[in-house]
């Protein structure tokens, strides 16, 4: 008959406490795999394993827990080894995540915890959508039953765009999506959620702590194309300072030291200014322009007439040579019909005196050495004829009675 120990019934066989020892564990609780290895059950029977150990003898190294085959001792009281990162399916991810909130969600999607306890989709536009908020990826359709990422692995494949290793990766203002650019519009927030890590699409997220609202850390100040600047520690910009991606307009400038405008010989400066200060330049009077004396910028006064009404205008297109002719009280113009070359002038066209029978061809001092012209029409008050030259005699045509003349030459010798 069998005995009873403390309200247990044993089997015939046994009946003192050595034996029960003997027989527990030999066919009950004998335990498996190596030292300090958890037991767990393996199709009804305990096993060990190297991924999960407890060493009593030392207590403050804690429960180690390996994701990989390493086997590596935990250094902390909770050592996790993630593995297997590259197996992670698109739109999954884990670590430590939460299941409340309330809101239908898409796994893979990136959402922050509204006031009303709500999961909304993130939008880095909108400072109130996710710039300061507890975030959370989406692991099912469901908040509540298949929970919400707020650390850990994912594998953002759907809502990532590009990838790069170990770069930061942002809130992006697509809504509930990630980004590796930094959003950088008027009143966007830039917030970093984590790292990319070596496998591709896979990121490691972290969200970064953020606070305060426009201007606050990571999150733009001003206005579009304004320059951010440090504004009592946080970003700010003003419209006295812009950049439009080509021209940086400024206010004013105040510059120390030696400063450079430009960077090579074509460049050019404009200045749109009514009053020009030059500190190192001497004070000038009126008609005081600024010239180069070889070493440096000095003052030199010119004459007043140059400021005055009766400056002249060039006009057409004037070309080498060409002598300029006055078309109003201000314009000159050149023209091709009246040039000089500095030997010839050249006139294509008549020239004619200023007045009828007035003015003289040269003088009795100043004479023309030879005349070359076709026929010769002389007028007076007296007569009018006219010589012509024939091939091989002369004839001089009285133009008033219509008489024609021959000249008798003699040849000589």
């Amino acid at each position: 008959m069998a005995k009873k120990i403390k309200g247990v019934n044993l089997i015939p066989e046994v009946t003192t406490r050595p034996r029960l020892e003997a027989f527990v564990k030999k066919h009950v609780f004998n335990a498996a795999g190596s030292n300090t290895q958890i037991q767990f059950n393996d199709a009804g029977s305990f096993a060990g394993d190297p991924s999960l150990v407890w060493d009593v003898t030392h207590p403050n190294d804690g429960l180690g827990i390996f994701l990989d085959e390493t086997g590596r001792g935990p250094k902390v009281h909770l050592d996790v080894n993630y593995g297997y990162l590259d197996e992670l399916a698109a739109d999954s991810g884990g670590g430590a995540s939460v299941a409340f909130g309330s809101g239908t969600t898409i796994a893979g999607k990136l959402y922050y915890l509204e006031t009303s306890g709500e999961w909304l989709q993130t939008d880095a536009d909108i400072l109130a959508s996710g710039s300061t908020q507890l975030l959370a990826i989406a692991l099912g359709t469901d908040a509540a039953d298949d929970g919400m990422l707020i650390h850990g692995f994912f594998n953002m494949d759907s809502y990532l765009g590009s990838f790069s290793k170990g770069v930061p990766v942002y809130v992006s203002t697509d809504v509930g999506q990630a980004t590796l650019t930094p959003p950088a519009g008027a009143g966007d927030f830039t917030r970093v959620i984590g790292h990319c890590t070596e496998y591709s699409n896979v990121i490691y997220f972290n969200p970064n702590e953020q606070s305060g609202s426009g201007g606050a850390a990571g999150i733009i100040g001003g206005s579009n194309t304004q320059v951010q600047f440090n504004n009592g520690g946080s970003f700010d910009g003003s419209a006295n300072l812009t950049f439009n991606g080509t021209t940086l307009t400024a206010a004013g400038i105040s510059s120390t030291g030696n400063t450079t405008l430009g960077d090579a010989s074509g460049d050019s400066v404009t200045i749109n200014a009514e009053t020009i200060v030059l500190s190192n330049v001497d004070t000038g009077t009126d008609n005081t322009v600024l010239v180069y004396n070889g070493s440096s910028i000095v003052t030199d006064e010119i004459d007043s007439r140059v400021w005055g009404s009766t400056l002249l205008d060039a006009s057409g297109t004037p070309a080498d040579n060409q002598v300029g002719v006055w078309t109003d009280a201000n314009t000159l113009e050149g023209t091709s019909n009246f040039t000089f070359d500095g030997t010839d002038l050249t006139v294509t066209a008549d020239v004619l005196p200023g007045a009828d029978d007035t003015h003289d061809l040269g003088s009795a001092a100043a004479r023309w050495a030879n005349v070359y012209t076709g026929d010769l029409h002389l007028v007076n008050d007296r007569g009018d004829w006219t010589v012509v030259e024939e091939e091989d005699y002369i004839t001089v045509r009285n133009n008033k009675t219509g008489k024609r003349f021959k000249l008798l030459m003699e040849e000589i010798d």
